[in-house]
């Protein structure tokens, strides 16, 4: 466990903070070591059951996507020498007006996003207004502080909706994540389903059955490691990701981090790979992480010279048939929102953008009035978008009713 004498740590006394809890701030990887096993401890107990709240996760993040002129720090919150909360935050520079305004941030790109404040259950509401006050007298000239797409099951948005000071908070919604709930039995999960889409399985089975030693393999565990990754690279390499320049092999930044996070994952036994072989050739594949009881799907990929018979879909099928007989799963969390989830009748789990602006004359007039009116910009041009579909179905209506009239 981590303790305050920690050489690389700069603690922070809060001595007016009438919960005793005192604050460490970190800015380099190897300084972060001694905080991994409880950092993690807390990332696995937290509800919103994300890997990427993790220091797997983030110190991955950290060692690979830093742009040239961007710094970070660690805040650690403990009570005693217990850790009790955690806030990794980017410090980008940003000027205005001839004033110096770093503008902070979690962790975020294509690859890392829903990094956000973690913290123990019992005390969250005072250790999370705790780190963010802390945040704000590290960086005293701030321009604003962004939690990028976090979910509704984050306790951040209750701990600070009535704790904080100095400061004001803007939330926007940020899309959805699609989850299915392990709950009753496979055979309600199937009867869910759409007959067509029911029947289009069925056909994608009958395809399947007619290619050579067709299997599924699951690895977890210490079954599980980095050493895997090039098989997941490859499928997904095989199709439209390599034609957009998106795929994970085609960047050496990609292959450092998926390298280093799945090493980490794999030590912390979190780490699953799924694939669909046939002839020991693999047709699709996932990677996952287990946290507890939730699964979450972070990368997937099939070979697109098998799209004739949905690799992807039915591998899909056999991870969540996996999840009820196993009886180890309460979720599959999806994490993004994709029109291929609909076909699987998933729930959907609303995610936010959460602002914090201190109230200054800069971060108020430059930073939350334009957030602001481009959020009200964006409703209205939603509501005008529906305005003007509902007014060419009621004229097509209209215009049906009238020729059955004339009939």
């Amino acid at each position: 466990m981590p303790q305050a004498s920690d050489k690389k740590a700069n603690p922070i006394n809060n001595l007016n903070h009438p919960s005793g809890l005192r604050a460490e701030v970190v800015d380099s990887i190897a300084a972060l070591e001694p905080y991994r096993d409880e950092w993690n401890r807390l990332a696995l107990a937290a509800p919103q059951k994300l890997p990427m709240l993790s220091h797997a996760w983030v110190s991955s993040y950290l060692e690979n996507f830093l742009n040239p002129n961007e710094t970070w720090c660690c805040i650690f919150a403990f009570d005693g020498d217990q850790l009790v909360g955690l806030l990794p935050v980017i410090i980008t520079p940003f000027r205005i007006l001839g004033f110096s305004r770093p503008r902070l941030a979690t962790p975020f790109n294509l690859h890392t996003f829903s990094v956000d404040f973690v913290s123990t259950a019992e005390r969250q509401n005072e250790i999370i207004p705790f780190l963010l006050t802390t945040l704000f007298k590290v960086q005293k000239a701030s321009f604003g502080f962004a939690i990028n797409r976090i979910p509704e099951t984050t306790p951040t948005l209750d701990a600070l909706a009535n704790n904080i000071e100095g400061a004001g908070l803007i939330l926007d919604f940020a899309g959805y994540a699609s989850i299915i709930k392990i709950d009753g039995a496979i055979d309600d999960f199937h009867k869910r389903l759409s007959r067509n889409f029911s029947r289009n399985l069925t056909k994608a089975h009958n395809k399947m059955a007619k290619l050579p030693n067709v299997k599924t393999v699951f690895l977890t565990g210490a079954d599980a490691t980095e050493k895997e990754l090039p098989l997941l690279m490859k499928v997904e390499a095989s199709g439209w990701k390599k034609q957009e320049g998106t795929a994970i092999e085609q960047s050496p930044t990609l292959v450092s981090f998926y390298t280093a996070l799945t090493k980490r994952l794999s030590a912390l036994g979190w780490l699953e790979w799924h694939f669909l072989e046939t002839d020991s050739r693999v047709i699709a594949g996932q990677m996952g992480v287990k946290m507890g009881r939730t699964l979450t799907l972070f990368k997937i990929g099939y070979d697109e010279e098998y799209s004739y018979c949905s690799p992807g879909n039915i591998l899909f099928e056999s991870v969540v048939e996996r999840a009820y007989s196993e009886g180890d799963t309460d979720e599959i969390n999806c994490i993004t929102d994709m029109t291929w989830h609909d076909n699987w009748v998933m729930d959907k789990r609303p995610h936010y953008d959460l602002w914090i602006y201190p109230k200054h004359t800069i971060p108020f007039f430059f930073g939350a009035l334009p957030r602001k009116a481009r959020m009200s910009i964006s409703k209205i041009a939603v509501l005008k978008s529906v305005y003007h579909h509902a007014k060419k179905l009621l004229n097509l209506s209209g215009r049906v009713a009238k020729a059955r009239k004339d009939d």
